[in-house]
C-alpha cells in the first residue's frame, strides 16, 4: 500500500477538482491510500466525501503559491509522509513537498500558459524542474506547452484525461423547461473569457434555427454580460442560462449538439463527457481538442469565427449527420477516454516512479 496525496488549490469547481474527483472515486483502493488536501469550503468538497481521506485546511484558495499555503502544506505533508504528492496548480504544494522530506512530486498541467522567455523562464523553469519528478501533460498539446516552458523532455508524461459516462436521465429536458422536438445546443463551460460564449451567442443568432434552444451551462464572472448580450442578439428567449451546476449530467442527457468555442484548450473534461453519451460535437480546433475528436465525429470552426460556427449548427440540425456524428464520438470514447484507461496510466506512473533510485528523476 503506497500512500498518495493530491494537492489542490481551486476554491471553485474546475477541470482541475473534477480529475482529483473522479480520480478519488475510482482509484486502486487495495493499493493506494489516498488523501486530498484542499481549501476550506472547496466547492468540490461534496463530491470527494466518502471517496478518500480529506484534509480541508487553511490554505488561500485560487493561488498557486502563498507563504501562508507554504507553511501549512509543509505541515501536513510532513505530518502524513505521503510516498507520492501530486498538486494541481499549487507550487505551494511542491515546493512544500520538496522542503518537507522525501516524497516523490507530480505535478499535472490542466490549462495551457503563456510561454516565459528571458531571465523569467530560466527561473521559472528551473523552480518547475526541481519541484517535480513528474509532469503529468493531459494532451500532446500540454506536453509541448511544458516543453517550451523549460519543462525537462524526460519528467513529461502525457496521460489523456478520462471520466466516467454520464448516466442517462429519461426526463432531463422536463427537468430544464425543454420541450421534447426543440434542437438544443449545449456548451458546458465557465463564463469566462478564455470560453468565448459571445461567439456561441453570435453563431446562435446568426444561424436563426426556428427550432433551437440553447442551453449555457456554468457559473462565472460574465454571466450579466452574457444575459445582455442575448438580449441584445434577440435570442434570450431561446437561452437557458443555469448558473453553477454541481454536476451537468441532465444538461449533456437534454442536449442534441456539443458546443466548445473556446479561444485557448488543453483537454476539457466536458468535452469527454459529451461523447460518452454520444453528443456530436462543434467545436474550435485548438489546443488538445484535435487530439480528442477529428471529423469523424466532430465539426471544427476558427476561434471568434461565429460565421464557421452558424454554419456548424445549420449543419447539425440535419437528424442524420447528428447520429452518425454521435456514435463515432462515444467509440472514440470508449477506445481512448475511460476514467478506467487514465486511472491505470497514472497509478502505473506512481509504481515506476518509486521504482526509481533514490535521487533520480
Amino acid at each position: 500500500m503506497i500512500k498518495v496525496m493530491h494537492i489542490l488549490s481551486d476554491g471553485n469547481i474546475g477541470g482541475a477538482g473534477i480529475f482529483v474527483a473522479n480520480y478519488a472515486k475510482s482509484h486502486s483502493k487495495d493499493k493506494i491510500a489516498l488523501t486530498v488536501v484542499l481549501p476550506k469550503n472547496a466547492a468540490i468538497l461534496p463530491k470527494l466525501e466518502g471517496c478518500c481521506k480529506i484534509i480541508s485546511c487553511d490554505m488561500p484558495p485560487d493561488k498557486s503559491f502563498s507563504k501562508e499555503a507554504f507553511r501549512v502544506l509543509k505541515e501536513i505533508i510532513k505530518a502524513e509522509k505521503p510516498d507520492i504528492v501530486h498538486t494541481h496548480g499549487s507550487l505551494s504544494g511542491r515546493l512544500a513537498a520538496r522542503s518537507a522530506g522525501k516524497t516523490k512530486i507530480v505535478f499535472s498541467k490542466h490549462t495551457l500558459s503563456n510561454v516565459p522567455f528571458g531571465p523569467s523562464k530560466i527561473v521559472l523553469s528551473a523552480i518547475g524542474n526541481l519541484t517535480c519528478n513528474a509532469a503529468v501533460a493531459c494532451s500532446k498539446a500540454a506536453a509541448k506547452n511544458l516543453l517550451d516552458c523549460g519543462t525537462k523532455k524526460s519528467k513529461i508524461r502525457v496521460i489523456y484525461n478520462g471520466v466516467s459516462p454520464v448516466p442517462e436521465i429519461p426526463d432531463a429536458r422536463a427537468q430544464l423547461g425543454i420541450g421534447e422536438d426543440e434542437l438544443v445546443f449545449c456548451i458546458v463551460a465557465r463564463l469566462a473569457e478564455i470560453k468565448d460564449h459571445k461567439t456561441f451567442l453570435a453563431a446562435a443568432a446568426d444561424a436563426n434555427l426556428p427550432n433551437a434552444r440553447y442551453l449555457i451551462a456554468g457559473g462565472g464572472e460574465l454571466y450579466d454580460e452574457l444575459v445582455t448580450e442575448a438580449k441584445e442578439f434577440g435570442i434570450f428567449n431561446k437561452c437557458i442560462f443555469t448558473g453553477q451546476l454541481i454536476s451537468a449530467d441532465a444538461v449533456y442527457n437534454a442536449a442534441d449538439v456539443f458546443v466548445i468555442c473556446s479561444k485557448m484548450e488543453n483537454l476539457p473534461l466536458s468535452l469527454l463527457e459529451a461523447m460518452s453519451i454520444g453528443l456530436p460535437v462543434a467545436a474550435t480546433n485548438v489546443g488538445g481538442i484535435p487530439e480528442t475528436v477529428d471529423e469523424s465525429c466532430a465539426l471544427f470552426s476558427n476561434p471568434g469565427d461565429f460565421e464557421k460556427l452558424s454554419e456548424n449548427f445549420t449543419k447539425l440540425a440535419d437528424s442524420g449527420l447528428r447520429k452518425k456524428l454521435g456514435d463515432r464520438a462515444r467509440e472514440i470514447y470508449n477506445e481512448r477516454f475511460t476514467l478506467e484507461i487514465c486511472t491505470k496510466n497514472l497509478e502505473n506512473l506512481y509504481f515506476e516512479l518509486l521504482k526509481k533510485r533514490k535521487g533520480d528523476g
